[in-house]
């Protein structure tokens, strides 16, 4: 499970997009993940704000091969069926 940290991070810090993060670039980005996740400002990152900063950090879940899910509606449902409204991204029905 924690490769899926990996990709994110390394997405993230890989400056000059080498495929690896040197020690310079680890330690440059970590300031600024720290930075952006300590909200209040206090000079410490507690449980609370390290979660949040995480899961911004984490791509969301996919329900489906395509972005927004499965289109059409979900698999073995009744054809243009879904939530009220339709799903997010496929516009007014």
């Amino acid at each position: 499970m924690l490769y899926l940290f990996a990709k994110p991070l390394l997405d993230r810090m890989d400056v000059n997009k080498a495929g690896k993060v040197t020690e310079a670039e680890f330690v440059a980005g970590m300031k600024k993940l720290f930075a952006e996740w300590d909200k209040d400002k206090n000079g410490a990152v507690d449980q609370r704000e390290l979660t949040e900063g995480l899961q911004r950090l984490m791509p969301g879940p996919q329900m489906g091969p395509f972005p927004g899910g499965f289109p059409g509606g979900l698999p073995g449902g009744p054809p243009g069926k879904g939530p009220p409204g339709g799903f997010p991204g496929q516009g007014p029905k």
